[in-house]
Order: C-alpha cells, then sequence, then structure tokens
C-alpha cells in the first residue's frame, strides 16, 4: 500500500482517496440526499452513525450507514493476509466490515462525494484505498490479483457497468481476470422469483409489481436472476466452483444466513413486512408459505437474494461458515455473530465472536462462566455445552455441535400443537424446577443488577443462584436422542444475583408466546407456581434488561413504522368484496364471578361466529353452558388485530357489553393488541342464550405501527415530563 499511496491525490484521514480517473464530475447521483450522507459522515463517528440514521427516519440513511449491511459478508471466511476488491463501494457500507477482516480493501466508485462518504466514515482505517472513476476506465489499469472480489448489490446493474450485447457474462469475465488462482467472485443480489415478489413486493429496482417475476417484459436497464439463472451464467464462464448461501429476510438488512448446508427448520423464518423503500401489497402471509416451501426442499429456488461465492479453481474442502445468525441490534458491548462451522469430514462446530470490538468482554464472559454453570446444573440433568476453543483477546469462542438433537421448546411445542397440553406444559416445568431448586441463595440488590436492569423495581425477597443464566428458555436447552438435556447458549451468564423466579417466569412467557402467539398467559403461569403479584415486576425487568442490551441503538422494528410507506391488505379488500359470502369462526366465552374480576380462571366456551362480507357478524352467547354468570369476557377472534362495532344485543336479557382492552376511534372500537377482549355484565337468568350483533373489521398491525410508535413516543415524553 505505501507505493500505491505515493499516487495518491487526495487523503481523507487515513484513507487514500484516488482521482486519478475522475472524470471531473459525478455521472451518478441520488440528488440532495447525498449531501446530506456526506454531513452525518464528516460530524458523527462511525459508531453512531446508527443513532443518526434512526434520528433521520429516512429510508436512504437508513440503507447507507445501518450496521445490519455488514452482516452480508460476515460468512466470508477473508483472512487478515487477504486482498480485497470491492467493486461499487458506494457510501462504505460494507467497506468498513472488509477493512477489520483483510489485510488490504481496494475499492472502486463512480461517484466522488459517495467515495468521500466512505472515506470520511472510516477515516481512521489504514487499509483503505478508493479508486474513484467509472469502472471501466480503472479495469484494465488493475495490476494486482486479489484474494476477493466482492458485487454487493452491484452484478444487477452491469449493463450500466459494462454495456454492450451481454453485459452480464462480460462482467463475470473481467472481475475473474483480476482473481488469484484460488481467489472467490462474491455476488449479493436479490433473487428474481423471491417469494416477497409472490407475495406483493415490489420489484427492487424497477418499483414495478411483478416484473422481475414476469421476466422483465419492458427490458429495464437493471434486472436479477433466479438461481438457475446465475449458475448457469457462472458455470457457462468457467467457474467450477459455486456455493450459494441466502441472506434473509434479503441481503440489504440481512439478519441471518444460511446455506445449502444448513437450510432454516419450520418456524425460522417470520419476517413478512420490510419495505422501507417503497409500499407493498399483501396477497398472503409469507412465513404461512415458507414452511411448505422449505418441506418440499424449495427453500433455495424462492430466498429473497442470494450471496454466490465463485471461483474458477475447485477449491480444497476446508472449514466454512454454513450458517451465520446476526445479534447485532444491540449496544455494540453486546453485538455478536453466530456461526456454524462445517469441516470437510461432516463435523461441526459453533462460534460466537463479537461484532465489534467492544463486544469482546461480552463474548469472553462464556468461557469465564462455563464451569460455574456445569456444577450448579449436574445435580439437576442439565449439562453445559462445552467450550472447544477461544481466541485470546480476540472476542471468539467455539462451542460443541450438538447433532440428532431437537430443542425442548419445539418438543414440548409439539406435544402441545397435538393436544397433548399437560405433557408438553410437564416438559416445560422440569426446566423451571430445575432452576428453583438450584437457587440456593437470598436476592439481595447489587450494582451489578442495576447496571442490567436500570430503574426496574427491586423484587422483594426471594432466592437466586450462585450464577445465573438469564436467557435459560427452552430453545436454549437441547434434547438428545438418549434425552440428555444441555444448556446450548449461555451468552447471558451473570454472577451476581437475579431472582430465580424472574428467570422460571421467561422460561414459560416464552414458550407460550411461541405456542400461542398473543393470547393470554395468566392462568399458565400462576398454575406454574408464579404469583400473579409479581407479574408487572417481571414485565418491568424483561423490559428494563431490553433497553440496557440496546443501548441506543433503535431496532428497526421500530423503525418500519416511521419509515415505511406501508402496505395494501389485498386479502382484506377481497374478502369484503367476495360475492355475498359469509365466512365463520371460532369466538370464546369466559365465566367470571365478580364485576371486579374478569374472569375467574375457567375454561372458556367456544361457539362459531357469522361474519358477512361487509363486516357485520352475529353471535351467540351460551347462558346456560356458562352456567349463567354475572360476569362474562368475550374473545371475538383469536389472534387478530381488530376494530369493532356493537349494534346490538337481541334476546330477554338486560345486558352492558364495554371493551376491556380497546379504544374508541371514528365510531368503532379498537384494538391495538392480537388478545381483543370485551366485558359483559348483566342479569342472565331464565335465558338459555342471547345475541350480539355488530360490525367487524380485521386490521393488518402493519397499517397501524406508525401510530402505534407516535403513541408509545407520547407516552414516553408524558411520563417523563410527570417524572419531572
Amino acid at each position: 500500500m505505501n507505493s500505491d499511496r505515493e499516487k495518491c491525490t487526495e487523503m481523507v484521514g487515513r484513507v487514500c482517496l484516488d482521482l486519478t480517473w475522475y472524470p471531473g464530475e459525478d455521472l451518478y447521483s441520488d440528488g440532495d440526499i447525498e449531501d446530506r450522507l456526506l454531513q452525518l459522515a464528516e460530524d458523527t463517528p462511525e459508531s453512531e452513525l446508527d443513532e443518526a440514521a434512526a434520528r433521520e427516519e429516512d429510508w436512504a440513511v437508513l440503507y447507507h450507514f445501518s450496521r445490519i449491511r455488514e452482516n452480508i459478508v460476515a460468512p466470508l471466511q477473508i483472512r487478515r493476509t487477504d486482498k480485497v476488491l470491492e467493486i461499487g463501494a458506494g457510501c462504505g457500507a460494507v467497506t468498513g466490515a472488509l477493512a477489520r477482516m483483510a489485510g488490504e480493501v481496494t475499492c472502486i466508485d463512480l461517484s466522488k462525494k459517495r467515495s468521500l462518504v466512505n472515506a470520511r466514515r472510516h477515516s481512521d482505517y489504514d487499509n483503505i484505498r478508493i479508486l474513484v472513476g467509472n469502472y471501466r476506465d480503472i479495469e484494465p489499469n488493475l495490476t494486482e490479483k486479489y484474494d476477493w472480489i466482492t458485487l454487493i448489490g452491484v452484478f444487477e446493474y452491469a449493463q450500466a457497468y459494462i454495456g454492450g450485447q451481454d453485459p452480464y457474462r462480460e462482467f463475470l469475465r473481467e472481475a475473474a481476470a483480476h482473481l488469484k488462482e484460488d481467489g472467490k467472485l462474491v455476488i449479493a443480489i436479490e433473487n428474481r422469483l423471491g417469494l416477497k415478489y409472490w407475495a406483493g413486493c415490489r420489484e427492487d429496482h424497477t418499483g414495478n409489481l411483478f416484473e422481475g417475476l414476469e421476466g422483465y417484459p419492458g427490458n429495464p436497464p437493471v434486472r436479477t436472476f433466479s438461481r438457475g439463472e446465475l449458475a448457469r451464467l457462472a458455470s457457462e464462464e468457467g467457474f467450477r466452483e459455486m456455493r450459494f448461501s441466502y441472506p434473509y429476510p434479503d441481503y440489504k438488512l440481512p439478519m441471518s444466513i444460511y446455506s445449502d448446508a444448513y437450510l432454516p427448520s419450520q418456524g425460522d423464518l417470520t419476517m413478512d413486512n420490510w419495505n422501507f423503500d417503497r409500499d407493498r401489497l399483501s396477497l398472503f402471509e409469507e412465513k404461512k408459505v415458507w414452511p411448505g416451501l422449505i418441506a418440499d426442499g424449495l427453500f433455495g429456488q424462492f430466498a429473497n437474494s442470494f450471496l454466490l461465492e465463485l471461483s474458477k479453481e475447485e477449491l480444497p474442502e476446508t472449514e466454512r461458515t454454513v450458517y451465520t445468525r446476526c445479534s447485532v441490534e444491540r449496544s455494540r458491548e453486546f453485538a455478536i455473530r453466530t456461526e456454524i462451522l462445517g469441516a470437510a469430514d461432516g463435523s461441526r462446530r459453533v462460534r460466537k465472536s463479537a461484532a465489534f470490538p467492544e463486544a469482546r468482554a461480552h463474548v469472553e464472559g462464556m468461557v469465564r462462566h462455563e464451569g460455574a454453570l456445569r456444577a450448579l446444573l449436574a445435580p439437576f440433568g442439565i449439562e453445559v455445552n462445552r467450550v472447544l476453543e477461544t481466541g485470546e483477546g480476540e472476542g471468539r469462542v467455539s462451542f460443541a455441535y450438538l447433532d440428532h438433537t431437537e430443542t425442548l421448546q419445539d418438543k414440548a411445542a409439539a406435544l402441545w400443537r397435538s393436544g397433548r397440553r399437560e405433557e408438553a406444559a410437564a416438559l416445560v416445568q422440569t426446566l423451571a424446577d430445575a432452576v428453583k431448586k438450584a437457587a440456593s441463595e437470598p436476592f439481595v440488590m447489587t450494582e451489578g443488577f442495576s447496571r442490567l436492569f436500570p430503574g426496574a423495581p427491586c423484587p422483594e425477597g426471594g432466592m437466586s443462584m450462585p450464577v445465573t443464566d438469564l436467557d435459560m428458555v427452552c430453545e436454549n436447552v437441547m434434547i438428545g436422542a438418549d434425552g440428555t438435556r444441555t444448556l446450548t447458549d449461555y451468552e447471558w451468564t451473570v454472577d451476581f444475583p437475579v431472582p430465580e423466579d424472574f428467570v422460571r417466569y421467561r422460561i414459560w412467557h416464552y414458550f407460550l408466546s411461541y405456542v400461542q402467539e398473543g393470547a393470554d398467559q395468566t392462568e399458565f403461569l400462576v398454575r406454574a407456581g408464579l404469583k400473579s403479584e409479581y407479574f408487572p415486576v417481571y414485565e418491568a425487568m424483561e423490559k428494563s434488561w431490553q433497553q440496557a442490551v440496546a443501548g441506543t441503538y433503535t431496532p428497526l422494528r421500530e423503525l418500519y413504522g416511521r419509515i415505511s410507506p406501508g402496505l395494501r391488505d389485498v386479502r382484506e379488500e377481497m374478502r369484503i368484496a367476495d360475492g355475498g359470502r359469509s365466512r365463520t369462526v371460532n369466538s370464546f366465552f369466559t365465566p367470571g364471578t365478580d364485576e371486579d374480576v374478569l374472569p375467574e380462571k375457567k375454561e372458556p366456551v367456544c361457539v362459531p361466529m357469522s361474519i358477512a362480507p361487509d363486516g357485520a357478524f352475529t353471535v351467540r352467547v351460551p347462558l346456560r353452558l356458562l352456567h349463567w354468570p354475572r360476569v362474562i369476557r368475550w374473545d371475538p377472534m383469536d389472534l387478530q388485530m381488530l376494530r369493532m362495532r356493537v349494534t346490538g344485543i337481541r334476546g330477554n336479557v338486560s345486558a352492558k357489553i364495554e371493551p376491556v382492552n380497546g379504544f374508541a376511534r371514528e365510531g368503532w372500537t379498537e384494538f391495538w393488541t392480537l388478545d381483543s377482549v370485551w366485558k359483559i355484565t348483566g342479569s342472565f337468568a331464565g335465558a338459555e342464550s342471547f345475541e350480539i350483533t355488530g360490525f367487524l373489521e380485521v386490521v393488518h398491525p402493519a397499517s397501524r405501527l406508525a401510530e402505534m410508535d407516535k403513541a408509545r413516543r407520547d407516552a414516553g415524553e408524558l411520563g417523563a415530563q410527570l417524572e419531572s
């Protein structure tokens, strides 16, 4: 790099900005937003750009500055001695990650302004060189061979980069000429046949619905490809080695990255709405379609994006990353990545690594706590996954990969969903009981507790364990074929006192949320031995802990309502206009015994509710089956966000009906919850039943996210004012 630096025409901090091929003006620009990006890069440290993006509430800023963009290169086995060529580096969304992994990174980009953004945000790096200018002018002057060449969101623009009759083949050919003999070309790109496009997302580049699915009939200057098309292109250009990986939900903002050697399991893919840049239709719920595609081996054909590694030579079978989960939506001191590494002999191991230097102590804490956890849990039949290897001072820890196992959560959930709820509950309770039995010390408040649970109420009395894995939930316990139970993930282990009943609460809360999303958990939690008067304390502790982990970082799920143009739920529109056909859903009534207690913990009675195409409903309240209570709880529909208008009560009764967790809005009662509840009171003696009539609409949660987020922020500001 030193000889190259002598040719530089400009230095930005320690970054070399080479303007030799710059034509004197930017031939491509997104307009004024680029000036804002440059200003933010100049005024904001790289570590704080996420916060800046959250404050801006603008897709362009989020796209260029979100740390989640860097996740796309996490699976690449780049070494500290490697040289990387990043074609189309733009504002440097992944340049910093590459520079932390490699020895040298050479960037090419047409825009000087974007290159300045890249250089400003990475000005402390001394291994980045940015070549500004047209790729066709720069490419003939590249004299080095590279271990890696990346085309992250670039290959689809080959027509603009290369031109000619067959630009995509030419792009592959030219780039490959600059690879070392064992070098790799990396492409990250949307899948033309991605499931999100079938479900109603607009084509990412043209903004048109279904354009990629239809084969780009308008012949736009940018296009993406299916898996088969990419494989044929690469094969015909002489690439002998190709490895497909599948960023989810897509390559732009990937949270997980799967591969053919490690495909998603049922229930892993739960994200439906990720349209920050454009509005979209909602034709179906993608999370409900994925299980069938996965079961039939079609995940790779319909994945939303690809990460493709290509090589001209057949590479030796070495250990490589087959799966990556990126837990980076946290404060930098807690941000980590979890990888599953597969070796040539079929063996695997799990590696956790710090996403940023600040998180090294957090990762290495797992090594420190392994022995104490093992000794604590062994008497209760729970093993602790062993540490295989540590990267001294580098924030890396490797663990055994437990094959031929299933999570306690999946095993219990299968029992639950097959109607064997008591067996499922008993299985979950064994884990909760182990926690209770392992608690041998009185709980006392400490500085460590206050730091991790800032502002949370202090539970009175109770016991704690000598060391506590706060996240010892069912998902993190594996059950082997021989019944062995092993705690696999103990990232959140602390050595200060924490109430054991908080850990038991989390075990049950997250299992119940998994098997009956949105439903009232009170009955099961009480049956599990937890005291209902402490539930608000546990909830406050959980919220406080999550806030401490997030720090000043704003998760994408909170930004969706502020940034996304939203969606149009075509299913609801079709239902309303569907030619006079009615439908029937299950509705639930539960008896109470006192107007101040809603309701007593009893089994609900399920009855059919008829809903007409215009939303008009009629439901019969079965008083005889309910044994004529004075108070009745009504749950109209299971796991739906609703708005309702009750128009009448028919029958020989005197009854009053009022919403419990809804609010009045434009003549309707709206419920911003998946568990809408009404309270019915009255004098019912002598009547067999009565009917409730009215109108009902299902509300898609995404259509209310912006308002819900604003209400949450307003409530927070009001609370702050009241406290002051």
